[in-house]
């Protein structure tokens, strides 16, 4: 699938309330647990392949001979794919913990149109949408959430062998947190991540584009 062009705008919808006026007066985009999306199924897992080809085996055995060279020596190679296998499980456990509850995601939408969103995020039209320019960080580092039909699978030596980063090449990170079922693609969904969960980040001044008013906003909340 090709990769999209970070859009000119990204949007976030709100609801009317004490803390998004205080996140908006502060300039302040609070940061969530993945593990706290509204969705189970979001940022949850994807399936690890059970079975490694050929080439793949040959990453296994050069990443093995460069951690451990006498572990790797001793071990034939049935007892080394079952000792790769047990360490997948672990690795990705724990790598799949980090990401879901020990980073922090914001969600934000590249349209500011969808009625279905009004009526989600920003409590039934009656909230507020606040527009951001993605030449301006943090919004210039938004990564695009992929949608699928059917959950991806991960190649288990990626698991292994790939150090673990918060870079958009990250198998991991993009099979956790940046990819949804496709009924969710009306979104649009981008995101930005950040090391640390429940935590808020000051954007400041440039960044803040426009803000636009439901359609059932209350008069003396628009005032």
């Amino acid at each position: 699938m090709p990769k999209k062009s970070l859009p000119p705008r990204l949007y976030k919808y709100q609801p009317f309330n004490a803390q998004t006026l205080t996140n908006l007066k502060r300039g302040w985009i609070w940061f969530s647990a993945p593990i706290n999306v509204n969705d189970p199924y979001d940022c949850s897992a994807w399936f690890v392949e059970d079975t490694v080809s050929e080439s793949d085996f040959q990453r296994l055995l050069a990443y093995a001979r460069k951690r451990d060279p006498a572990l790797a020596a001793r071990l034939t190679a049935d007892q080394l794919r079952e000792s790769f296998v047990n360490s997948v499980r672990k690795v990705y456990e724990e790598r799949r913990t980090v990401q879901r509850e020990q980073r922090g995601i914001a969600c934000f939408s590249a349209t500011v149109t969808d009625i279905m969103m009004w009526s989600h995020y920003a409590n039934g039209h009656r909230g507020f949408c606040l527009e951001f320019d993605t030449s301006v960080p943090p919004f210039s580092r938004a990564l695009e959430v992929v949608y699928f039909e059917k959950p991806p699978t991960i190649n288990p030596v990626d698991v292994l062998v790939q150090e673990p980063s918060d870079d958009e090449s990250n198998e991991l990170l993009r099979a956790v947190v940046r990819t949804k079922a496709r009924c969710w693609s009306y979104e649009q969904e981008w995101r930005l991540l950040h090391a640390e969960p429940s935590k808020r980040y000051g954007y400041g001044d440039g960044p803040l584009t426009g803000i636009y008013f439901g359609a059932e906003m209350d008069p003396a909340h628009k005032a």
